[in-house]
Order: structure tokens, then C-alpha cells, then sequence
């Protein structure tokens, strides 16, 4: 087992209903190091701790939408998408736009 994960495995218990900003982080690494699972269900602890309107949930969606993209998963990423588009904030735009060219 690498350090990473040691330091993930040992610390989850303390993060967990913890800020949704660490689980974003943790996400990233996941997702920089090709642990895509891993980091989709960080990404989806994000969007359930931080709240509908919360920018780390736009942030955390984004990602997602992107990973099943890069994942062929064409239907999960445009219901994320579709998610962001409903929330009808500036970012909205750039969700319609992925939508479209899917």
C-alpha cells in the first residue's frame, strides 16, 4: 500500500462528515494519479456535502462530467451536465456547451 493511500485510509474516519473542500482535494490527487473510481466517489461526497448552490459542488461536477467523458460514460456525464445547467448559474453555459458537443 503506498503512503497515499495509508494517509487516505487512516485519515478518512476524521474526514468524514468533515469539510466538503478536503474531500475535493483527495478527489483531485485520485483523479491525478488515474484513480478514477476513487475520485468519483470523493467528487460525489463533495456535491452531497457541499449543497446544491455551494461553488465546490460546480467545481466537483465539473470534474465528474469530465471523467465520464474521459471514461466513454457519455449518458452519467450529460446527466451531470444537465444537473449544472438546472442550477442556472454563469457556469451553466460552459454545461450547455459540453451537452452540445456530446
Amino acid at each position: 500500500m503506498d503512503n497515499f493511500k495509508k494517509a487516505v485510509d487512516l485519515n478518512r474516519v476524521n474526514l468524514k462528515p468533515g469539510p466538503a473542500g478536503l474531500h475535493l482535494k483527495i478527489a483531485e490527487i485520485h483523479e491525478a494519479r488515474g484513480n478514477l473510481d476513487d475520485a468519483i466517489k470523493e467528487y460525489l461526497e463533495v456535491v452531497r456535502l457541499s449543497g446544491r448552490d455551494n461553488s465546490l459542488t460546480v467545481k466537483a461536477l465539473f470534474r465528474l462530467g469530465q471523467i465520464y467523458e474521459d471514461k466513454n460514460n457519455i449518458q452519467e456525464a450529460l446527466k451531470v451536465y444537465s444537473r449544472i445547467l438546472g442550477m442556472r448559474i454563469p457556469e451553466s453555459k460552459y454545461a450547455e456547451e459540453r451537452i452540445a458537443s456530446l
